[in-house]
């Protein structure tokens, strides 16, 4: 990751824009939007990386939708905006939760991208910024190649 890109993400977490619950919405709706419009590609892919059928890699891209979908559907826009708005209305706030901030994701090679998709799909719900970080393992000729 550049210098660069590192600072966009503390950035990100230090003015607190995924705190908003309308701005996470829309990010996890701009990624099943995007996976939507990459479905074949990204079967082909798991597919080819992952060794696997072209059916376990539908059944894998179906159930990262799917997990996706759930994070999405725990977000309650009215009692979100209610626990926001305690303190301003004189109610307590002491159950307030807030994201971690940073979150770093390293998904496994088993099930790559399911490991990927659940747990941004989970950070991004709960307001963290987050890195995904892939190391990958190719084995070319004899030789193992990290990145």
């Amino acid at each position: 990751m550049s210098q660069q890109n590192f600072a966009a993400v503390r950035a990100a977490v230090l003015d607190g824009r995924t705190a908003n619950i309308l701005y996470r919405r829309t990010q996890l709706e701009k990624l099943r939007k995007a996976l939507l419009a990459e479905a074949e590609s990204v079967q082909e892919a798991i597919v080819a990386d992952g060794g696997v059928t072209a059916a376990e890699a539908k059944i894998e891209f179906s159930l990262a939708l799917e997990t996706l979908k759930e994070r999405y559907a725990e977000l309650d826009l009215k009692k979100e905006l209610e626990n926001e708005f305690r303190i301003a209305n004189k109610k307590n706030a002491a159950d307030a939760r807030a994201g971690a901030g940073l979150v770093v994701i390293e998904p496994t090679t088993h099930t790559l991208f399911y490991s990927v998709i659940a747990p941004v799909s989970a950070a991004l719900a709960a307001g963290n910024c987050l890195i995904v970080r892939v190391s990958l393992n190719v084995t070319r000729h004899g030789t193992t190649l990290h990145d």
